[in-house]
């Protein structure tokens, strides 16, 4: 008689690629993840679908089980916190019309990379940094984020570390402090859902952002992210409760940038509990 193979479910449902805001390109990341017992991935860059294409190709190669996914970059409009709006990124998984995500995201795309580039022009102009738009754009897919002009600065020996000059430069009111306007948090619920996805809310810990759910269940939200390096034991009980009222299954992985994070968390160093396997 044979033996029942045990299966196995060990996914990171919550990775970013070189095609947004990680040094890390696709084939690494799948290397890395079958390197470390993943079996279920998705790649959730943010504000774009771009990678997802090639990550299936290459999720194959591997034998790693993989569902397309994007974390959208929106706001809460209706409640502001010390004069800004507050933060709440949306996953989706599992979409069937990329293109309609793509389009929904491009005016926040376009707005990231202009911000970008009117803080390397403070960082050159006002603060006499050795930068240009062109300098930058090598470690950049299509849009410029901080984590590319903080890397041309570390590499170009003008900073000793990636995040060195990071809140002197891009927080606490410093020069370069400001951002860009986000999607609204239950348009992009909406979006993920006619796209034929699944809507997810990200790192609700994070954001702070945990009483929002209620109102995004009723634009479609199916999901909350569960196992996230920010969740504490008490966090995670406190998610669990308020999943289970609102009957929505819950997902988690490392939110990986590599060095391009704080936190710089190895893929698979936060999972999905196997409920999440549902959504492949």
């Amino acid at each position: 008689m044979k033996e029942e193979v045990e299966h196995v479910f060990r996914a990171d449902l919550h990775i970013h690629s070189s095609f947004s805001d990680c040094p890390r390109g696709l084939k690494e990341l799948f290397s890395l993840a079958r390197r470390n017992g993943i079996t279920h991935m998705s790649l959730t860059d943010h504000d774009t679908v771009c990678g997802c294409i090639e990550a299936q190709t290459l999720a194959k190669q591997t034998g790693i089980r993989f569902i397309k996914g994007i974390e959208i970059s929106a706001f809460d409009f209706r409640e502001q916190r010390s004069n800004r709006n507050r933060k709440v990124h949306i996953l989706g998984y599992g979409f069937k019309s990329d293109a309609l995500l793509q389009d929904f995201c491009s005016p926040v795309r376009e707005r990231r990379h202009r911000n970008s580039l009117r803080q390397i022009e403070i960082l050159r102009e006002t603060l006499k940094y050795r930068i240009t738009e062109g300098d930058v754009a090598e470690y950049a897919f299509d849009v410029i984020y901080k984590q590319h002009i903080l890397h041309y600065l570390r590499d170009s020996g003008q900073t000793p570390s990636i995040f060195h000059d990071y809140d002197r430069l891009f927080k606490n009111k410093g020069p370069c402090d400001f951002d860009i306007v986000y999607l609204d948090a239950r348009d992009a619920v909406r979006a993920i859902v006619e796209a034929g996805g699944v809507p997810v809310l990200a790192h609700p810990m994070q954001q702070n952002n945990l009483e929002l759910l209620p109102s995004l269940c009723s634009e479609g939200l199916a999901g909350v992210e569960l196992e996230h390096y920010t969740a504490s034991g008490e966090n995670k009980n406190e998610i669990l409760e308020i999943a289970s009222r609102h009957g929505l299954f819950c997902t988690g992985g490392s939110d990986y940038h590599d060095f391009y994070s704080k936190e710089p968390l190895e893929i698979g160093s936060h999972c999905a509990p196997h409920s999440a396997e549902i959504i492949f």
